[in-house]
């Protein structure tokens, strides 16, 4: 699921593999764009209402998470964040997904 991790300083930046288009060979250009932000957001929002940590996609590719923490963070934090991110990411996304989805069409 995780294709890549850049790390500048305490800035980071998670990748995800897009595995719908990996399925279904060549999405169009706007398909891909969907499904990325779609995961992305499922990941975001369980990040945030299960284990209280607010993340964001950069606004040149929505395939990743960024990551900005506090200056002050220790090893307790940056463990709690990586056993959070492991949880998220065996729920079932779409599930997650659809009722992000859900959310900002209604509001």
């Amino acid at each position: 699921m995780i294709t890549d991790v850049r790390v500048i300083g305490l800035l980071a930046c998670i990748k995800f593999e897009n595995r719908v288009e990996k399925l279904l060979g060549k999405v169009s250009g706007a398909g891909v764009d969907l499904v990325e932000r779609f995961m992305t957001g499922a990941v975001m929002t369980l990040l945030f209402q299960k284990y209280n940590i607010l993340a964001f996609t950069p606004p040149h590719d929505f395939s990743q998470l960024m990551l900005t923490p506090s200056l002050i963070i220790n090893e307790a934090q940056i463990d709690y964040f990586i056993t959070s991110l492991k949880a998220v990411l065996k729920e079932n996304l779409w599930l997650v997904g659809f009722d992000y989805i859900k959310r900002l069409s209604a509001g």
